[in-house]
């Protein structure tokens, strides 16, 4: 009883404190962390100072619009995906069907765990990928060893290392994860964790944006404040005040407080100050107009979207002499597919299958993520893509028809061709041939052959 009393103060405190602190912009900072593998750990990036000075944090930086927008443009464009688990079988079981049937198929395609959809996992994988570098996530089996779960954990808390392993010569490493949350620290294997990473220089730990954009979310910071600041002083600009003559230090000190009625917040703010004595404003700061703070901005979103390899239009940026219409958008998401999605889909795809399917099963079973889905808002490409299928032998009816959600009909389940739309364990077979139609058969009466022509 005392040690469950304990165990629910523990927690509540954490929270308490969490709404404080950001543990994940300072919990494990570069060059401190408690491993003791031989300097082959890596910790997390969870802050890096940009030239500007500012702290760029994955806190701080998602609330920049831009990176907001492509963060979960990217997430919610694989995450909504079809996820499947098809078998490899050859022979008279159709190749790449679904393996319902396998635990691992639900948790990819539906229900990893108890309390997420599939989507909210992966965006949140997603996410954490393209912020951290490295999404991760626990595996739970069964007792027949069939991975039946996986659930999320933080990545700004996880430090991967490999530890070498005694006795081995040539030394040989095996890779480990320590994860340091505010509450426990607990030690995985490599086969507990699924770790989803995309680019890396070591094998190890992906890399961060956080670390290698800070120069351009700093700007993008810097500008956000500085618009900021000047929308919160009206538009003024500071300055000083000139006077011809010397003035005491109780002139001057008298001339402090008059004017500080009308700066932001005194009485007279935005009212008409009065100079005499031969006094003048000058203008201290520079003007939005002077630094070009709109165009920096507009360059901003343009520089974030380079990093995550997303034409700015698709977020609601259109650059100069990019219209928001037309053909040209279509040739845009086209070439986004085909560069980005595509490799980072197959990426993940065969990390899935490396991760997730046991060693014995990965000759009977593989992942697949079907990008064809991004044709589901595109009735025209999506229709005479299935009518090539099904008139050139790719795919049956039923399985288009289970594409488009809709029951099986009777004989959908063959393929055929264009030819006469025969099927194709038919083709090369000759057709019956067909009864003459220039002779009529009476009844008791022979059929005479037919005359040559003369």
């Amino acid at each position: 009883m005392a040690t469950s009393i304990r165990a629910a103060i523990a927690t509540k405190t954490a929270e308490f404190f969490n709404s404080f602190f950001d543990y994940g912009s300072g919990s494990i900072a570069r060059g401190w962390y408690p491993v003791a593998a031989g300097g082959q750990a890596r910790p997390p990036i969870n802050a890096a100072r940009a030239g500007t000075g500012t702290i760029v944090t994955p806190n701080t930086a998602l609330a920049l619009s831009a990176v907001w927008s492509c963060v979960w443009l990217m997430a919610g464009a694989v995450a909504s995906l079809p996820f499947y688990l098809n078998r490899r079988t050859v022979g008279q079981v159709s190749y790449g069907s679904p393996a319902i049937d396998v635990p691992l198929y639900t948790v990819i395609n539906s229900q990893p765990n108890q309390d997420m959809s599939a989507v909210s996992f992966w965006k949140f994988i997603i996410a954490s990928e393209l912020l951290w570098g490295n999404g991760y996530a626990v595996k739970t089996r069964n007792g027949q060893g069939q991975l039946i779960a996986l659930d999320p954990i933080r990545p700004e808390y996880m430090v991967p290392y490999r530890l070498w392993i005694p006795g081995t010569e040539p030394k040989q490493y095996e890779i480990r994860y320590r994860y340091y949350s505010p509450l426990e620290t607990v030690d995985y294997s490599a086969d507990q964790i699924f770790h989803w990473k995309d680019r890396t220089l070591d094998g190890l730990v992906g890399l961060s944006r956080i670390e290698y954009a800070r120069h351009s979310m700093g700007i993008a910071r810097a500008a956000e404040d500085a618009t900021s600041a000047t929308f919160k002083n009206g538009l003024r600009s500071g300055g000083f005040v000139t006077s011809v003559k010397y003035l005491t230090k109780p002139n001057r000190d008298e001339l402090k407080s008059s004017l500080k009625q009308f700066v932001q917040g005194g009485p007279e703010e935005g009212g008409i100050m009065v100079l005499e004595g031969g006094l003048d404003f000058k203008s201290l700061t520079m003007n939005p107009q002077d630094v070009q703070l709109l165009a920096s901005r507009q360059f901003s979103v343009e520089d974030i979207c380079r990093w995550f390899q997303i034409p700015p239009v698709l977020i609601g940026h259109a650059a100069a002499g990019v219209t928001a219409w037309g053909s040209g958008i279509e040739q845009l998401l086209l070439g986004w597919s085909a560069l980005s999605l595509r490799s980072y889909c197959r990426g993940m795809q065969q990390e899935i299958g490396r991760s997730l399917i046991a060693v014995k099963d990965r000759a009977a079973l593989f992942a697949a993520i079907d990008l064809d889905d991004l044709l589901a808002a595109d009735s025209a490409a999506r229709t005479a893509l299935y009518g090539a299928f099904a008139q050139n032998g790719v795919m049956t009816r039923n399985e288009i028809r289970a594409k488009e959600n809709l029951a099986p009909m009777d004989g959908g389940d063959k393929l055929t061709v264009q030819s006469n739309l025969t099927p194709l364990d038919k083709l090369g077979e000759a057709p019956p041939p067909a009864p003459p139609t220039h002779i009529i058969n009476m009844p008791g009466a022979t059929p005479e052959p037919p005359k040559d022509p003369p």
